[in-house]
């Protein structure tokens, strides 16, 4: 069965052919050419025709590529997060264990691995 473009170019070959003893073997020529042009360009239209999807797929997989790291980069803060939570939390029980005993001031100094996120200077 025969698609839309394969039916336009038996049409034109028919034609070709049945002009060939009335115009001349030039014209036949210019016929056979611009079928020939028509073919090529058919032939190259159908084998790029997945073209979109191809890129469509590769523009899918940078962007995986880029989410991965930035999951990587949000585990390894979320992380870093938690373990300043747990110093803290514990810093919190050795402040209320030094309250509950009734210790005088000073508190219990500040965590070393926290000092660096804190907005004031130790004495």
């Amino acid at each position: 069965m025969m698609n839309g473009e394969e039916t336009f170019l038996a049409t034109i070959g028919a034609l070709a052919l049945s002009l060939d003893p009335l115009l001349g073997d030039w014209i036949v020529t210019v016929i056979v050419a611009i079928i020939a042009v028509i073919g090529t360009w058919i032939a190259s239209r159908m084998q790029h025709r997945g073209r979109p999807e191809h890129a469509l797929i590769d523009q899918l997989q940078e962007e995986m590529v880029v989410m991965r790291a930035d999951v990587t980069g949000l585990k390894a803060q979320q992380n870093q997060a938690l373990r300043r939570e747990r110093i803290r939390d514990d810093y919190i029980s050795k402040l209320r264990r030094h309250i509950d005993e009734g210790q005088p001031p000073p508190p219990p100094p500040w965590p070393a691995e926290l000092s660096r996120h804190h907005d004031y200077d130790e004495e």
